[in-house]
């Protein structure tokens, strides 16, 4: 009896090719798996980010999801034969390449870390410097006006008196109130720069790029601000260590590619910053530095 009852429902599922499963069961089955624990146990609760980053694609693009809100859940394919795969399996394959992709990029940030932290980008810099007029300004500009031609003057426009007024102002506001180290300060430049209304919340991380998701970018900041530290600088102490610490920050950060969008813009206003709050005379480091200092995947044409 209860074979004749099951028997037209499991028919009907075979042609289906696939069963749903709730959130609840999906969340159970992809925290169990081992990439899942993996890629916890290296970048924590910013683990979910990276859930969110690859689940928002999952609803563009598949019209469902594990967090859709009219039908939250994922699909698991019943039939090897049909094509396309499970979406747990799709989940997989995503933290297992943001697992890889996390720790090459750490150990990127650690080598320039050790770069930085023995003098050499400082050393590097006051040979590899571009001339002020090779970014737009003028030997007898400021070094808040250099900095802020190096860092958004593309093509060697000056900037919309607007925007420079903000620029201005924010560089301002982080040179009194702000540690440069602090994770926070990004986060304050991104905010007032860039905009979180103009960017999505979550990027995931996409196969055969060089950076991860923001899940994983938030968790390469966490390192950088903490291996920061070891720079003992005051502000406006004007020692050559400053140097180092923008060169290591800028390149620290536009490697962990944190937000879904402005990433160079930041870096390089972070590097601009830390030279002024340190009384540093402001200089641009030129593309062969600047190919170390941002890796081959940052560096442009």
């Amino acid at each position: 009896m209860s074979f004749n009852l099951f028997k037209p429902r499991i028919r009907v599922e075979v042609r289906r090719h696939y069963i749903e499963i709730s959130q609840a069961d999906a969340m159970r089955q992809l925290t169990r798996t081992r990439e899942y624990q993996q890629l916890r146990q290296f970048i924590g609760n910013h683990i979910n980010e990276v859930i969110a980053g690859f689940d928002e694609y999952i609803q563009r693009n598949l019209g469902h999801g594990l967090h859709h809100p009219t039908a939250p859940g994922l699909r698991i394919n019943l039939s090897e034969h049909h094509g396309a795969e499970s979406e747990l399996d799709m989940y997989r394959e995503m933290l297992r390449n943001e697992r890889n992709v996390f720790l090459a990029v750490r150990n990127e940030i650690s080598e320039l870390w050790r770069l930085a932290s023995a003098g050499r980008l400082e050393h590097r810099l006051r040979q590899e410097q571009l001339t002020p007029d090779q970014y737009g300004a003028a030997a007898t500009d400021t070094d808040m006006d250099k900095a802020i031609k190096w860092a958004f003057s593309p093509n060697h426009r000056n900037p919309d008196p607007a925007i420079e007024n903000n620029i201005r102002q924010t560089f301002n506001h982080i040179m009194q109130n702000m540690d440069v180290k602090d994770m926070a300060t990004a986060d304050y430049l991104f905010a007032n720069l860039v905009g979180a209304n103009n960017a999505p919340a979550h990027r995931r991380h996409h196969i055969n790029t060089g950076y991860c998701s923001t899940g994983g970018g938030r968790a390469l900041q966490d390192g950088a601000e903490i291996l920061s530290q070891v720079f003992a600088v005051q502000p406006n102490d004007g020692t050559a260590q400053w140097d180092d610490l923008a060169c290591f920050l800028f390149g620290a950060h536009v490697r962990a590619q944190a937000y879904s969008d402005g990433n160079k813009r930041v870096s390089r206003a972070l590097y601009a910053v830390s030279l002024l709050q340190g009384g540093r005379p402001f200089v641009a480091p030129r593309r062969s530095l600047e190919a170390t200092i941002m890796g081959p995947n940052f560096i442009q044409g």
